[in-house]
């Protein structure tokens, strides 16, 4: 496979995740949806976090240490519990364009 058809696989499956993002937020009906997708930069694995504001991204590193310290995180959420807007979180599609589904976890 070369280069130009590799770069046309990626952009259909950047197009494909787009659409399936845009179809899990239009389809809640709710402005207060944050869409989880996965894709990568410069290689890595990443994850995004998309509230319809500003989203933003961290690698795996970051999310391992967020997963070692999950207990210190529920706590905080918890103590600020009152400050936090409910929001549904969707999963989007990961760098392939596969849906993952919608997750079951509400903040």
């Amino acid at each position: 496979m070369n280069d130009e058809d590799e770069l046309k696989k990626r952009i259909e499956a950047l197009e494909n995740e787009n659409r399936t993002l845009r179809d899990a937020v239009s389809s809640t009906g709710k402005r207060n949806v944050i869409v989880v997708s996965e894709g990568s930069y410069q290689g890595h694995p990443t994850m995004t976090f998309d509230a319809g504001g500003r989203p933003f991204t961290m690698g795996l590193r970051k999310a391992a240490v967020m997963l070692h310290c999950v207990e210190h995180v529920k706590r905080f959420v918890n103590r600020h519990k009152a400050e936090i807007k409910d929001r549904e979180i969707v999963r989007g599609t990961d760098q392939v364009g596969e849906s993952e589904g919608r997750s079951d976890l509400q903040i």
